[in-house]
């Protein structure tokens, strides 16, 4: 049993620097384009694909994030309330915003298959693609962040109470 713990921190592990290089390369690639616009309009010319190129690419970026974030505790919360309630209840509720966040999560997945298919025969204006490639990142993160919610159930029922007050100077 112990060794399927052992397997299953490594596989989340392995995700977790999967997404981390692949937001890297994501960010990388908008700054690259959106310098690369800068210097064609200095030289003289635009390339009218770059602008909606680095905006797919932060559309992604955007939603993609968000697993890595639920899945490491650090996606933005408001706890006021919770830091108010008693500690016995505190579980509870915070099953309760679990259960929330996966029922929103299968919100974001059926709006996000409806949407791909009703804009998969558009096409863009600057790169000529499918729009529902635009939309597509909204449900891979639906479906990640379903993948990632247990991890995330079982690190904050684990979490001490001292977790709940504020943590200055972190990164949020």
């Amino acid at each position: 049993m112990h060794n399927n713990k052992s397997e299953q921190t490594t596989i989340f592990s392995k995700i977790k620097v999967f997404f981390e290089i692949t937001l890297i390369l994501l960010a990388i690639g908008m700054v690259s384009i959106v310098l690369f616009q800068i210097i064609a309009r200095l030289g003289g010319f635009s390339v009218r694909w770059s602008e909606e190129f680095a905006r797919f690419l932060s559309i992604w970026t955007t939603f993609l994030s968000v697993p890595l974030l639920l899945l490491s505790g650090r996606l933005i919360t408001i706890d006021f309330f919770l830091s108010k309630i008693t500690p016995r209840i505190k579980p509870l509720v915070k099953i309760i915003h679990l259960f929330l966040i996966f029922c929103a999560c299968l919100v974001l997945i059926w709006v996000g298959f409806a949407q791909i298919e009703a804009t998969w025969n558009q096409t863009s204006p600057g790169l000529l693609w499918p729009m529902g490639l635009f939309t597509l990142p909204i449900v891979i993160s639906g479906i990640l962040c379903i993948f990632v919610l247990p991890s995330s159930l079982k690190k904050d029922l684990l979490k001490n109470d001292n977790s709940l007050k504020s943590d200055e100077g972190r990164f949020l």
